[in-house]
């Protein structure tokens, strides 16, 4: 925690997973999830609430975007205010008005044939940062990041099933099949035409 009081108001985007961010903020949360897991995957026990809390501590902590990997969950993303991305508005093409206090959670992608997920959380950072970098919106770069471990699965090793930017892209508008994600809270709300939920910190949650 000392690290990261220190390190943190020095770094813009931080993409852990949820279980490496349980681990470093609330150890209590991450020994009851994987208690409660059992034998199932421990990401699938933590909740909306628990993204929501521990990416607020980020965001005390200085980042300006936090987005978390939820494996088979997909992908989780919470920004900090307009005056957070106003100074580094220069480093990237991205638009501070349309990145500033958003909450998304994106289900990911379904995996017809699966052939390891060997490299599939750095895949999604991957693609996530080249959206942010490339003037994409928050909804897009979150389905980007999905994309692209939906991309890394398909085969063994880490980077061969992954698609060229513009077939990325391409892959994006089709009507691809979505895991399974119910978020079992009436503050989030699901957009059916982005196929994206709105979390209870979201400026766009009406």
């Amino acid at each position: 925690m000392n690290v990261l009081q220190r390190l943190l108001p020095n770094v813009d985007v931080f993409l852990p997973s949820i279980e490496e961010i349980a681990f470093m903020l609330d150890r209590d949360m991450f020994e009851d999830r994987k208690a409660h897991a059992g034998n199932e995957d421990p990401v699938l026990a933590y909740t909306a609430s628990d993204c929501s809390a521990l990416s607020g501590k980020l965001l005390e902590m200085g980042v300006a975007v936090a987005a978390i990997k939820k494996g088979i969950h997909g992908y989780y993303l919470r920004t900090a205010d307009q005056d957070r991305f106003n100074a580094i508005a220069d480093a990237a093409a991205f638009a501070p008005d349309r990145w500033s206090q958003r909450e998304l959670w994106a289900p990911s992608y379904k995996a017809e044939i699966f052939g390891s997920a060997t490299g599939a959380g750095d895949a999604t950072i991957a693609g996530f940062l080249a959206s942010l970098l490339r003037g994409l919106t928050p909804v897009e770069s979150v389905k980007v990041a999905n994309m692209l471990g939906w991309q890394n699965v398909r085969e063994v090793d880490a980077i061969s099933g992954i698609e060229d930017w513009s077939s990325t892209l391409d892959m994006l508008q089709s009507d691809k099949p979505l895991n399974s994600l119910l978020i079992d809270d009436p503050q989030w709300q699901y957009c059916k035409t982005e196929k994206v939920y709105y979390g209870p910190n979201d400026k766009e949650n009406n």
